[in-house]
C-alpha cells in the first residue's frame, strides 16, 4: 500500500510541482486548501476544500480528512499551520497520522522573528540588527519594517527616514524593525532526520522574486554557509524539511534573517539539482533512514513561467470534497 501524505496550500504556486514530484516517487498525495478552485487539486489523488487556519473548524476538518483518506503523514506548507498542528500532534496520531515537523519549542523560535533574532544572537550567528518600534534605533536609515510573524514579502517596507519609520511601524501589524541588508539574498533548503542531523543542505541564490516567491534562482556551493546551517539545525533541533534565509555581501559576509520550518516555495530547484534530496524525504516518510548527502548539488539555474490548467464549469463541484 502506498504511503499517503497530506500537503496543504494546494492553491499556492509551488504546490503543483511538489505534488508531481511526490507522486512520481510513489506517494499518494491528498491536497487541501480553503479555495475550492485551487489548481493543485487537479494534480493530487484526492482533494479537499477546508476552512482557513483561523477558523475554529479548521482542526476538526483536518482530522476528518486524515481519517477519510487514512493519511500517514502531514507536510504542513504554511507557517500559520505549524504550531496549530504541532500543539495537537497527539490528536493527529490518534487517527493514525504523523506530522513531519519540528517540535513546538523549535517552531516557537521559527515563527517569531524576534525569537529568531534572539536565537541567532545567543548562538553568535551573524544576523542583522533587529528591534521593536519605539526602541532606540540600532543602525541608521534605511531600515526594513516587517511583521513579527508572517511569510513571504507581504507588508514588508523600506523606511528611509524617521517619518516613514513612524508611518510603517503603525501601518504594519505587530511590526519589527530590521537593519537594511545589501548583497545577494539566499535560501538554503534543508532536510534533517528525526535526531536533527542535517541530511541535505542546499544553498541557492534568489535572483528574482515577486511577493516573496523566487522566480529565478541559482544553486551554488558555499561551504561557509553550510557550516553555519549545520549549527542552526542541530542547536535549534529542526526535524524534517526547512528553509533558512540569509544575505551574502560583497565581501562574502553572511547575515542570517529567517528560519522557516517547512519546505520552501522554490524547493523545486534544489529537488531538480539533487534528485536524491526528495528521494531522502520520501524514504523518511516510508520509515527508512536516508544517508547524508555527499558533495554539492550540480550547478543549476531555475527560470519560472506561468502555466494554465482548464476546467469545465460542470466539473467544478467534482474537483474536491468540501468540508
Amino acid at each position: 500500500m502506498l504511503t499517503t501524505i497530506l500537503r496543504t496550500a494546494a492553491g499556492s504556486a509551488p504546490s503543483v510541482t511538489q505534488y508531481q514530484v511526490f507522486r512520481k516517487l510513489g506517494l499518494r498525495v491528498v491536497a487541501a486548501d480553503a479555495d475550492p478552485l485551487s489548481a493543485g487539486f487537479l494534480f493530487a489523488d484526492a482533494a479537499y476544500s477546508m476552512p482557513l487556519v483561523s477558523s475554529p473548524r479548521y482542526f476538526d476538518a483536518l482530522v476528518e480528512i486524515c481519517r477519510r483518506e487514512r493519511v500517514d503523514w502531514i507536510l504542513p506548507a504554511l507557517d500559520e499551520e505549524l504550531l496549530t498542528m504541532a500543539r495537537r500532534r497527539t490528536e493527529l496520531e490518534a487517527c493514525g497520522t504523523r506530522l513531519l515537523s519540528s517540535p513546538v519549542s523549535c517552531l516557537q523560535t521559527c515563527v517569531d522573528k524576534c525569537a529568531t533574532h534572539a536565537f541567532f544572537c545567543e548562538q553568535r550567528i551573524p544576523t542583522p540588527a533587529t528591534w521593536e518600534p519605539g526602541s532606540d534605533p540600532l543602525v541608521g536609515f534605511p531600515v526594513i519594517v516587517k511583521p513579527r510573524r508572517g511569510r513571504g514579502s507581504t507588508s514588508v517596507y523600506i523606511a528611509r527616514d524617521t517619518n516613514e519609520l513612524g508611518f510603517f511601524s503603525g501601518y504594519v501589524r505587530d511590526a519589527i524593525v530590521q537593519e537594511f541588508m545589501t548583497g545577494r539574498e539566499m535560501t538554503i533548503d534543508v532536510l534533517a532526520d528525526f535526531a536533527s542531523n542535517p541530511l541535505f543542505i542546499r544553498p541557492r541564490y534568489r535572483l528574482s522574486t515577486e511577493s516573496g516567491i523566487s522566480y529565478k534562482g541559482a544553486v551554488v556551493d558555499h561551504p561557509g554557509i553550510i557550516r553555519w546551517v549545520e549549527k542552526i539545525v542541530r542547536t535549534l533541533g529542526l526535524i524534517g524539511p526547512a528553509n533558512i534565509q540569509c544575505f551574502v555581501d560583497g565581501n562574502d559576509g553572511v547575515w542570517f534573517t529567517e528560519i522557516n520550518a517547512r519546505l520552501a516555495g522554490s524547493v523545486a530547484l534544489s529537488f531538480e539539482a539533487d534528485p536524491s534530496f526528495p528521494c531522502a524525504l520520501v524514504k523518511m516518510l516510508n520509515g527508512g533512514s536516508p544517508e547524508p548527502a555527499i558533495g554539492p548539488a550540480r550547478p543549476l539555474i531555475m527560470l519560472r513561467y506561468w502555466s494554465e490548467v482548464y476546467v469545465d464549469p460542470s466539473q467544478v463541484e467534482r474537483i474536491c470534497t468540501r468540508l
